[in-house]
């Protein structure tokens, strides 16, 4: 009796061992039987092993554990791949996985690897709490992405969605208030390095000159001016080079230059019409010929640095104070008035006082005479 019982438990153990166990031995879909070394469809709580092409030809949400090997692909026009609480998805490098809609529920373990490629015809879906999913290979949403509530990705990876970013979850450290455009990739990058922008007067025009280093669907860049820092207006647009990884040069004149100081800002917008202001500069086009300059020490700027009038004899005894602006105008620091003696008048500034890295234009002088100088905030 007892060898009986034993034996039952083994066979059992068996069966078990076997209804769990699938291996993807030929290319084909996934509800044919022939697909499958064991001769029928991998049922709920199987564990599935596909080192073959298999066509997702209906919806799969009940299997314990779907991998797909570096030489396997599971892709299913139409249908959909839910990956349930205690189940598990692990794509391996080189794989491709391609469905309608993804949804991964609270309690499921997402690995895909590096060099995987995922595509999401419709929406991808990682519900509240879904916080066990990696992704270190590329993921392209057609539709909406959302990221619930307690949800978390992590992750080398990036996944680049072409609808909506919402819900509350983190995905590579952002989450929705980091106000993430529709259209684009998380985690978010530059579409443009820009590696410098200057201005040079010539003759009584301004020669504006900027390089970039890359290029990620660039449309064009609009050329903004203004006669007092804050109050910006196009002048004139510029055609980007689209997608590009080798140095580009852009060069445009200004004729009409007024006397004094005139602000360029440069906006660069994508094909989808999003955009980011990428650098401020100015120019003094002084006709006077007066030889006082404004120069930082350090530059760039890190903890701290001195702001210095020099040779401005004609504004002996004079008061001169200075003033910070961000590249969108807005006055992040204002000092008090100091007297110009022997020509000289310094201000002393802490890197560390609310200023976060970046540029910004330091503008000083006095109600005759305004002076700007860019300075590089590096803390």
């Amino acid at each position: 009796m007892k060898k009986s019982i034993f034996s039952i438990i083994l066979l059992f153990s068996v069966l078990t061992i076997w209804a769990r166990e699938h291996n993807s031995l030929i290319a084909g879909n996934w509800s044919n039987p022939g697909t499958w070394d064991s001769g029928r469809v991998p049922a709920a709580n199987d564990v599935v092993n596909i080192s073959h092409a298999v066509t997702l030809d209906t919806d799969v949400s009940d299997c314990e554990e779907i991998t797909i090997n570096g030489s396997g692909s599971l892709k299913g026009s139409g249908h959909n791949l839910r990956i349930k609480n205690n189940h598990s998805l692990i794509v391996k490098t080189g794989a491709e996985l391609e469905v309608n809609d993804i949804q991964f529920d609270n309690g499921s373990t997402i690995d895909i690897e590096a060099g995987t490629d995922i595509k999401v015809q419709g929406n991808f879906t990682n519900n509240n709490h879904s916080d066990q999913v990696t992704i270190n290979g590329t993921m392209t949403v057609e539709g909406g992405f959302y990221n619930g509530e307690g949800g978390v990705i992590v992750g080398s990876g990036t996944i680049c969605i072409k609808g909506s970013y919402t819900g509350a979850g983190i995905s590579f450290g952002y989450d929705p208030t980091d106000d993430i455009p529709d259209g684009s990739c998380i985690p978010v990058t530059a579409p443009v390095e820009l590696l410098d922008f200057s201005v040079n007067i010539i003759n009584n025009y301004a020669e504006l000159i900027w390089h970039t280093a890359s290029e990620e669907n660039c449309d064009y860049f609009d050329i903004e001016k203004s006669s007092n820092g804050i109050d910006f207006e196009a002048i004139n647009r510029i055609k980007g080079a689209g997608t590009s990884n080798v140095r580009q040069e852009y060069i445009y004149q200004d004729k009409s230059l007024p006397a004094g100081t005139v602000y360029y800002r440069l906006k660069q917008v994508d094909f989808n019409g999003n955009f980011e202001y990428l650098d401020i500069i100015s120019a003094s086009n002084d006709k006077s010929g007066t030889e006082c300059k404004l120069n930082v020490n350090p530059n760039p700027c890190i903890g701290k640095c001195m702001i210095k009038f020099e040779d401005c004899y004609d504004s002996e005894n004079a008061d001169v104070k200075i003033a910070i602006y961000d590249a969108m105008g807005n006055a992040v620091y204002s000092s008090l008035s100091k007297k110009v003696s022997s020509g000289e008048a310094a201000f002393s500034i802490d890197a560390n006082n609310n200023l976060v890295p970046g540029v910004y234009i330091i503008r000083g002088g006095n109600e005759s005479k305004i002076i700007d100088k860019k300075i590089i905030i590096d803390n």
